[in-house]
């Protein structure tokens, strides 16, 4: 590199370190807190929703829940998107088989005051669905179906050796 681009680089690196620490403490509109609680509110709105419509399901864990502000396309009005993953774990019918799904998905808030926000619209989907344990199904045996081996088809050897 020649002298004048070494000094161009350290330019260029001086300039987005400036950047990124002028956005990392801007003031922004809404407050922490603030947002904190919307998230909450959010979550367990979620919670109660699933359970609801889902009887069978035993727990609702969020991985992750956070916010972020979107610009909005009617004036005086803030927008909000907030994202989340959780996964759920849930019995099936008398058996006592258990499936663990995953789900993604964000919600689209809108306000004009900041104090009260509308749900607009939301995305979910679920990428992942795991059968703790099943039924064993063997094709022409004619026998009833037995419960399935204790042994979790998801692990590795490596994982089944780590935990002896």
């Amino acid at each position: 590199m020649t002298g004048i681009g070494k000094y161009f680089a350290a330019l260029v690196i001086l300039l987005a370190m400036m950047w990124t620490w002028d956005l990392a403490h801007s003031d922004r509109e809404l407050g922490l807190d603030k947002r904190r609680a919307i998230e909450s509110t959010l979550q367990e709105t979620i919670v109660q929703y699933i359970k609801s419509q889902r009887p069978g399901v035993t727990d609702v864990i969020f991985q992750q829940l956070f916010s972020e502000d979107l610009p909005s396309k009617e004036p005086g009005t803030k927008e909000m998107l907030v994202r989340f993953r959780y996964v759920t774990d849930e019995s099936i019918g008398t058996s006592g088989d258990m499936t663990e799904q995953v789900f993604e998905g964000s919600v689209r808030l809108r306000s004009k005051d900041g104090s009260t926000w509308e749900w607009v619209n939301e995305s979910v989907s679920s990428p992942m669905i795991r059968y703790k344990n099943g039924s064993e199904i063997k094709a022409g045996s004619g026998q009833e179906p037995t419960a399935a081996p204790a042994e979790d088809p998801n692990q590795s050897d490596a994982q089944k050796d780590h935990q002896h």
